[in-house]
C-alpha cells in the first residue's frame, strides 16, 4: 500500500495539514509496508499540473510496489 501526491496540495486545508495526514495513513498501514511519495511544488492534481515531473517517479513508485522487497 503506498501514497502518491502533490506535496502543496492544499484541497483540505494547508499543505502542511495534507503532508501530515498522508504521513499519519502512510505510517498506520501494518506491519511498515506504507509508503508516502509526495512532489514538490504540486498541488492536488500533480498529473495534470506537470505531467513530466509526476510520471516518471510515478512509475518507478509503482514499478518498487511489485517487487517483493
Amino acid at each position: 500500500p503506498s501514497l502518491f501526491g502533490g506535496a502543496e496540495d492544499s484541497l483540505a486545508g494547508t499543505a502542511a495539514t495534507f503532508q501530515a495526514r498522508m504521513k499519519y495513513i502512510a505510517d498506520t498501514i501494518p506491519n511498515g509496508n506504507g509508503r508516502l511519495h509526495l512532489i514538490p511544488g504540486l498541488g492536488h492534481v500533480p498529473h495534470m499540473e506537470a505531467p513530466q515531473k509526476t510520471y516518471p517517479p510515478l512509475v518507478a513508485f509503482l514499478k518498487e510496489g511489485v517487487t517483493p522487497r
